[in-house]
Parts: C-alpha cells; structure tokens; sequence
C-alpha cells in the first residue's frame, strides 16, 4: 500500500516554482511495492508545468490542488495515470554512519580548574582517593586537604608545584617516630626542600598526628611553618616536652654529661616552638595538647615553659586555645597570658592554682573577664579554696559548653553559679548531682547534654508520689525538671538515699522519667537493675540510646524490663555475669523494629536461645557486635545473616563452637559490608574456609582475608 505523507498543491494560473525548489521525499511500505526491496526509498519529485493540466486532476476534489492521496491508495500502477506531473525513482535507503574509531578518553586535565574543582567537592574520601589513583595529576591543581604519612615524605618534596591550592595539610606520624637518626633525616630533608620550593603559600591549617617529641621534630615542622606564612591554624596535639623540675627548673640537675645533653636539648626545643610561633603571627587556632594522666597516681605530662606562654599571649588574632599552662606553680603565668587573650571564644587549659597560692584569685579573675568565650574546658588537680572563691562563672553569659570534670576541687556549690548561663548546652561536673544541684540546672533552658562523673541522686528532685496527704505536699519541695536535657552520662542512678539494688524482676520506676521528661540517650558507667528499672519506667517512645558500660548488679528480671523500651534504637550491654537468655529471651519477646545497634559484652551466661530472640525481634539491625560470650556458637551468626540489613558485625573472643563456617555465613548476609573477628581459636583455626563475595571486607586477627 502506497501511503503520500505530503499532498503537492498546484494552482491554476499560478507561477511556476523555481527549479532549484527541494523535492518532497515519500517512504512506500514494503508490501506495496512488490519487488522492491525492504531497503529502497521511493522519492516522488513534483515536476512542474504551466500549460499542461493533470489527468483526473478532480479526483481529490478542489479546484487549488491535485489529490493524488486516491489514486496512491489504489495501486502502485496508478501512479502512472498521474502523467508528466510525478516521476517516480528508487533510491537506496540511507544507512547509518559507521562508528568512529574509539580513540583515547578524554583527559580530565584538559577541563577547566572550577570544572574540576566542583567534580573534586561531590567526591567522597574514598572516592578522591579513587580518583587520585585512577587519574594521577588530574584533580592535583584542586586539592586542598592531603594527608600525609611518614612513609610518604620522600615522594612529597615538590608539595608546591603539584598542589599549587593545597590549604590544609595533615601529617601523620607513627609511634615512635624520630628515634632513630635516619627518620628525623628524613622530615628534616622534607622540610627543607619545601622552603627550596618556596613553601607552601596557600596553607591555612598544619596538623601533626603522633607524638612528636624532641628539637629534631619540632625544628621540622618551625621550617614549614616558616615557608606558610597565612596559617592560621596549628595542631600539634601530641607535643610532648622535655620534663622540668618545678618552678620552672631544670628536671637534670648534675654536672654530668647526660644533664648538660638533656638541658641542651630541652632548649632547643623551646627555641624551635618559639621559632613556629613566630612564623605564624596570624594565628587564629593553636593546639599544643593538653593530654590527661593514663591513671591518678600518674605525673601528669611537662607544661608549657613561661616563654613559650609569652609568646602565645602575644597572638592577638587568636580565638581558640589549647595548651598547659600548668608550669608555673602560682597561676601567674596563666593569668597573665588569659590577659592578653581578649577575642577567645574556645579554651582548653590545664592550669595548677593550689592552696595559698597568690595567682590563683587572679587566675579566676583573669577566667572570668574572657566575656567571648563560648566553649571552656579547665583541668586542674589542685584548685585551691582561693581560685574557687574567685571564681564567678556567671560573667561568661555566652557560654554554650563547660567542662569542668577533671576539676575535683570543684563542688555542688558551683552550680548556683552556672545557673546563670542562659545559653549553656553542654555542661560536665565532677561532683555528684542531688536535688538542689538538679533544681540549680532547671533554671538552664537551653541544657540539653549534662555528664557527672559521679551518681545522679533523684531522691526530692522528682515528684511526690500520689496520695501524700496534704502535709506532705507543704514539706516536700518542688518537684525539679529539666526539660530540655535529651543525654545524660553518669556513673551511676540513685532513686533514694538509700545505696540498694533492686531484686530481681522490679517493677519500673518513673523518677527518671520525671526529672528528664525529654530523655533520648542515657549513658550510666556501672549500673545494675536500679538503672534499668529507671531507664524502663521512660515508656515505650522515651529511650532511644541505652548505654550500660559496666552492669555487675544486673540481672535477668532487669533487663525484661527493657521490653517497656519499644522506642531503642542502640543497645549496649557490658560485663553482666548474671544476665543470659533468660533475660535476652524477655527482652526482645516484644518487637524492636527501630533497634539497629546491638552490643553485648561481657555476658558468659548468655547462649544460642537469647540471640535467637534478637534476631527475631530485631530486623531492621544493621551493628551487630559481640564480645566475652563463649556460650554462643554458629547458630547464631547463621541467623543473623538472615537478617538484610545488617551491615557490620564484630566478634572478639568468643568460643571454640563459633568456626570459620559461622563466619563465611555471616559475610553473606545481604548488606554485610565488614565483618571483624578477632581473638575466636575456632576461626582462626579454619581461617582459610572463609571466602566472601566482593566488597565484603573480613578481617580476623587483623589480616585481611
């Protein structure tokens, strides 16, 4: 069947149309050409005439045109009736141009720098480490932030040619590093081939990880400081110094050679953190560590020299501080760099004020004029009654966080201070919190995280239960709320004076529930069935983060009670000797389908059947790590691969019954990511029967399998 997909109009008596005008193509179907083959393209061209007129012309109808669409219709032979008007050809259909040949992908260096800066923005971590192994050279004129480690530096001397827009540089050292001759050589050779290239010009943050002890590291990183001159942020949170003796003096004493080489090289430590700090007198951020005792009877680690303080108090531009200015056995020193500190907005400053101390009233003084401030943590062991009596907390109005738990010559006292604090949000305490402290810390409305290293006693806080008679209402004070706190972190919970654990299966109580009403995430040190009898009587929506560190009170009737906690979404549960399936099986005999946290530690008594409940109950769990249970065997990583959300499991030191065929069924769950075992005779034994799919990440005993 012929189909015209244009009808030519042709006027009487009118022009005739140029002859350079484009011929009309029209496609014929295959069936209505007979012969013609499938490929071919039948292209009608109008030859125009002026005198002659078209035979049966009339037969569209209209006197302004011809019809041919009938005639076309009929039969292909029909086209002939149409006369000199159409002359009709074959021409072979038009085919497709070849492919051109694949040549080389295009180089990413050929784009525009804000091109590939906007391709370097979208990557991920590692996916610009990806990309920076796929297309070495592309990305360098873009990247801003390296991470660089020791066994790097050999290969990053021309730093400043290959990352020309390099602002923030990460070097990482290993522990140890600088004992031997060879790796101080070698960071020092790096250092000065960045000052032969110029330095670093764009950098605005150097960072050291590690420890980094000694004039050989330190005058390496005063070398790169010195070819940066717009740093404005210098972190060097591993500095450790050469100890001194107190006052100030030398820690070797003796005439000997080892005295002079160990006062020799503590001056040429102090000369090289001097010359860094005078290499960046743009300085807006500095972090010279302030690292904690590893116990109490511990030394705490050297403080800073007097001059080293000087010099930082002569940063005017700087906003956050972090250092020990603990050397100097007055306060003094401290108190005279916190003068010179106007625009602080974050400290963190270990300070020693202790009893008949002259500098200790005007170290609070000086404290407390710090009207920026915004975030402050003081770490002190021996704050004399003389700092704390000066002491007024209320004058840093712009406070959003205080950290005063290393602090224990604090007391409750200070909290009428802190009360004060309209804008305070996290708050941390060394002393224990009882109804008058909590009733001090309602007043704060902005509170939302509080940590107490000690207990939290609810006794007179929460509201008198019901049926007191009036007298008791008149004699009991106000009952105390603090609306606004979603996290709390204590050693411990105390619902009465009394020091009692609840028996077993205790009913829940709501004193929690009434002192923190907003209570999302609870965090308690060592803890029993008091604990988790509070933590329950927060309702099915309260609790969504339940943390236990350490439960040697708890037992199974406590942690059944958890069952009231439908709303948990993590769940951890450390060194309870008294809580096995019984427990487990109660727990989770309701549906926990927001639960995709679970750790449990330190439970010998638990077994197969209480993980069976987990699993279960728990199908949206996506962090599954067990620890310290060597009643749990196969069956249980078996059941936990079925569930298809779980995404990371972690395994250490559980029994001989949990083998290398536990753990392959384990890395075959749907979404399983990583899997980590560690310290389990049974899969190290068969460490070679593990076999994963790709992109499943096993690691047992710290070997990638």
């Amino acid at each position: 069947m012929l189909r015209l997909k244009r009808l030519f109009e042709r006027g009487r008596g009118e022009p005739a149309a140029p002859a350079c005008e484009p011929s009309h193509q029209m496609f014929l179907q295959p069936d209505s050409v007979g012969a013609e083959a499938p490929d071919a393209v039948c292209t009608i061209t109008a030859v125009p005439r002026r005198a002659q007129q078209p035979t049966g012309g009339d037969a569209g109808g209209g006197s302004g045109g011809v019809g041919v669409g009938t005639a076309a219709r009929s039969s292909p032979s029909k086209l002939a009736g149409l006369g000199p008007l159409l002359q009709l050809r074959r021409e072979p259909k038009p085919k497709p141009p070849p492919p051109a040949p694949a040549g080389p992908a295009p180089k990413l260096s050929i784009l525009p720098a804000a091109a590939l800066d906007a391709i370097w923005a979208r990557l991920s971590d590692g996916d610009r480490r990806a990309a920076r192994l796929a297309c070495p050279g592309a990305f360098e004129p873009v990247v801003r932030r390296l991470e660089l480690s020791a066994a790097e530096l050999p290969a990053a001397a021309d730093l400043p040619a290959r990352l020309p827009c390099l602002c923030e540089l990460v070097l990482r050292l290993p522990a140890g590093f600088g004992a031997a001759d060879e790796e101080a050589a070698r960071l020092h050779g790096w250092a000065r081939a960045l000052s032969a290239a110029g330095g670093l010009r764009h950098l605005v943050t150097l960072e050291v990880e590690g420890r980094l002890r000694g004039p050989a590291l330190m005058g390496a990183v005063a070398r790169v400081a010195s070819g940066s001159p717009g740093v404005q942020q210098l972190r060097l949170r591993g500095l450790r110094l050469v100890r001194r003796g107190g006052g100030g003096g030398w820690l070797w004493r003796g005439g000997d050679a080892a005295g002079r080489a160990a006062r020799g090289e503590a001056e040429r430590e102090e000369a090289c953190l001097l010359a860094t700090l005078d290499a960046a007198p743009a300085l807006r951020e500095l972090d010279l560590g302030c690292p904690t005792p590893a116990h109490a009877s511990a030394r705490p680690p050297p403080a800073l020299p007097t001059a080293v303080l000087r010099a930082i108090g002569g940063l005017s531009q700087l906003t956050s501080l972090t250092a020990d200015a603990s050397g100097g056995a007055r306060g003094d020193a401290a108190a005279a760099l916190l003068r010179r500190l106007p625009l602080l907005t974050k400290l963190t400053l270990r300070v020693s004020a202790p009893r008949r101390s002259r500098g200790a009233g005007e170290l609070a003084v000086a404290l407390c004029g710090l009207g920026r401030l915004e975030a402050l943590e003081l770490l002190s062991d021996d704050l004399g009654p003389e700092f704390c009596a000066a002491l007024d907390l209320g004058r840093l109005s712009k406070l959003r966080s205080l950290a005063l738990g290393l602090c224990p010559g604090l007391g409750p006292d200070v909290t009428e201070q802190i009360s004060r604090l309209e804008r305070l949000q996290r708050l941390t305490v060394p002393f224990a919190l009882d109804a008058d402290a909590l009733r001090h810390l309602a007043a704060l409305p902005a509170l939302t995280d509080l940590y107490t290293w000690s207990k939290v006693c609810l006794a007179g806080a929460a509201a008198p239960p019901p049926g007191g008679g009036s007298s008791a209402s008149i004699l009991t004070p106000r009952p105390v709320a603090l609306a606004a706190v979603t996290k709390l972190v204590a050693a411990s919970l105390r619902a009465d004076d009394a020091v009692s654990s609840v028996p077993d299966a205790a009913a829940p109580r709501g004193e929690l529930a009434a002192v923190f009403p907003s209570l999302a995430a609870l965090y308690v040190r060592r803890g029993g069935d008091a604990e988790l009898a509070l933590a329950a009587g927060c309702g099915p929506r309260g609790l969504r983060t339940l943390v236990l560190h350490s439960a040697p009170r708890a037992s199974d009737g406590g942690v059944a009670l958890l069952r009231l906690c439908r709303g948990l979404a993590r769940l951890t549960v450390e060194d309870a000797p008294h809580v096995g399936d019984g427990g487990l099986g109660a727990l989770f005999s309701v549906p926990l389908s927001d639960l995709t946290h679970l750790s449990l530690h330190g439970l010998p008594a638990l077994g197969d059947d209480g993980m069976r409940a987990a699993a279960a109950a728990a199908r949206r769990l996506e962090t599954a790590s067990l620890a310290g249970c060597p009643g749990l065997t196969d069956k249980t990583l078996k059941r936990l691969a079925h569930l298809e959300r779980l995404s990371h499991a972690r395994l250490v030191g559980l029994g001989p019954d949990v083998t290398a065929d536990g753990v392959r069924a384990l890395a075959g769950a749907p979404a399983m990511a990583a899997v980590v075992v560690a310290g389990c005779d049974g899969v190290r034994a068969g460490r070679a029967r593990v076999s994963h799919r790709p992109g499943v990440r096993v690691r047992i005993d710290d070997v990638e399998v």
